[in-house]
């Protein structure tokens, strides 16, 4: 109660009716306490990181990627499957871990990892996964108009188009032999080279260790 007091005495006139809410309505001191600290008048989000009004001392230097980005709706049903729990019950139904069960409603987001699928797809959302710490981005095939999940690369942002790289030609990086074939051995040699860069270690590492990281939207949390 003293916490909530402290935190009671920041907020504007008026507000204190939260005092007689709290005896009516038969709420713990926490709760209220924490309804009061997510309010928007106690919090800013310069687009970057989310900070909140130093109430208590471990608001002070809290800091959260910023959200106001992302899809404020629920995710496509099609792409999601229900998470399924034991509730505490082994394979026979019997209760084996006590105080077990209940709780929210979750399903899982389907991420294309994979990407097989050749062809332009455009970004059409960014979207919050609570099953991971990064982004997911919804996008959909120019051309056939199919759905799917992949993560939010930096920089990332709707509209934009992305193609899947196991699906891209090496037809542009060499030179085509008189009538429109290339050489099947510059071909492989081509192949070779660009799978070899790939797995290259780069010369300036220590240059990227200690490089800044800014974070933008798509990213998460470094």
């Amino acid at each position: 109660m003293l916490a909530l007091g402290r935190i009671l005495q920041c907020v504007p006139t008026g507000a204190g009716v939260a005092r007689t809410a709290l005896n009516m309505a038969g709420k713990s001191a926490s709760v209220v306490a924490k309804q009061l600290v997510h309010t928007p008048r106690n919090t800013k989000d310069d687009g970057q990181f989310k900070t909140w009004k130093p109430l208590a001392p471990t608001l002070r230097q809290r800091r959260m990627a910023s959200r106001k980005d992302l899809h404020k709706g629920g995710p496509v049903r099609e792409l999601t499957v229900a998470k399924r729990r034991t509730g505490g019950r082994n394979n026979t139904g019997r209760i084996t871990c006590r105080h077990r069960g209940g709780g929210m409603r979750r399903r899982i987001r389907l991420v294309d990892f994979k990407r097989t699928e050749p062809g332009p797809q455009q970004v059409v959302r960014l979207e919050y996964d609570p099953g991971r710490s990064a982004h997911i981005a919804l996008i959909k095939h120019m051309e056939t108009g199919k759905l799917s999940y992949i993560l939010a690369p930096s920089k990332l942002k709707p509209g934009a188009v992305v193609q899947s790289y196991m699906r891209v030609s090496f037809e542009d990086k060499t030179e085509a032999a008189p009538g429109g074939v290339a050489p099947e051995e510059e071909t492989h040699a081509t192949e070779a080279e660009a799978i070899a860069n790939l797995f290259r270690p780069k010369a300036d590492l220590s240059a990227e260790l200690t490089s800044k990281v800014i974070v933008e939207t798509g990213n998460c949390m470094p």
